[in-house]
């Protein structure tokens, strides 16, 4: 997994924060320099531009009030684009396959293919763990949308009856769809679902946390205005947890702004979802941007932790 949560970015580690490079970090520097620790000195951090971070976040929203509580959490022109969204998804054939059937799995892949395909890193983890998604016992569902008979977007999740939660694997449109933003409406379907079935969860799924490399930082964006909110990616056991402590010292070939999610202050043995959500634990948010002209993602970001890399 770590070579995977590394996809696209130049990692050089240090055993003590006096070995960090100066500013420039030499000819070239890579893009991350991580500090090998356990327990990090939480001022010193702050004062060196370092994060403390999951390697993974989850993306977690409270389902019971359905897609209405995820409306509510988003602003008036947000709000208008996802009912936009709905009311398509409304002219379309819905259909639920649970457990999941190989035939319209296999329909579905080629969308999720097509889609992976497009993407600079892109890697087919649905096809990777096709043999545990078709696992009659999974508690995997798929929730498809038709257009005269051909699937045109449609959504992996899983019940999780441990966390109360509908888990959100994978999801994919059609190119010919992707004007209508279609994502929205399908978690705005996952909400309601959730909620139907008395679940206090529905997620977005969970995503390497670091966005600007293999991930493009408008995703994490998208998923803030949607409402979503990130917690610690091993929360909902589909990672390993793992610690990182580190600093941006390149954006050389990558997408800015790089976005990350950092502690707050150590994690507790017991934190749960409830923690990162709404309590004392909330991950912060930290941009890494070059000096110059404002960014439009950058601006569209609620208020956070800004770094800004000399050229």
């Amino acid at each position: 997994m770590h070579a995977y949560e590394d996809t696209g970015i130049e990692v050089t580690e240090v055993g003590d924060p006096a070995e960090l490079p100066g500013a420039g970090g030499g000819p070239r520097p890579p893009h991350v320099v991580r500090v090998r620790s356990t327990a990090p000195d939480w001022q010193a951090c702050g004062d060196l531009g370092l994060v403390v971070r999951p390697a993974w976040v989850h993306w977690v929203l409270a389902a019971g009030d359905g897609a209405d509580g995820m409306l509510a959490g988003q602003t008036r022109q947000q709000r208008s684009r996802t009912r936009r969204a709905a009311r398509t998804l409304a002219d379309l054939a819905v259909e639920v396959h649970e457990p999941v059937g190989a035939a319209v799995f296999a329909e579905w892949s080629e969308l999720y293919a097509t889609q992976v395909h497009r993407m600079k890193f892109g890697r087919n983890l649905a096809a990777i763990f096709r043999k545990d998604l078709l696992a009659p016992d999974s508690g995997v569902l798929l929730l498809g949308w038709r257009r005269a008979g051909r699937l045109v977007c449609g959504c992996v999740a899983e019940v999780d009856p441990e966390r109360s939660a509908l888990v959100t694997r994978f999801s994919a449109v059609s190119p010919e769809e992707r004007a209508a933003e279609l994502p929205r409406g399908m978690y705005a379907a996952l909400a309601d679902l959730a909620a139907a079935r008395g679940l206090r969860w529905v997620t977005a799924g969970n995503d390497v946390n670091f966005y600007g490399a293999m991930l493009r930082p408008g995703l994490c964006a998208f998923k803030l205005r949607l409402g979503f909110c990130p917690v610690p990616g091993d929360l909902f056991g589909k990672v390993p947890e793992r610690t990182l402590v580190e600093r941006v010292t390149s954006l050389a070939g990558l997408e800015p702004p790089a976005l990350r999610f950092g502690y707050r202050r150590a994690r507790a043995a017991a934190a749960t979802i409830d923690d990162f959500v709404a309590g004392p634990d909330r991950l912060d948010l930290v941009s890494v941007a070059p000096p110059g002209r404002p960014d439009a993602i950058l601006e569209s970001l609620p208020e956070h932790r800004r770094l800004v890399l000399a050229a």
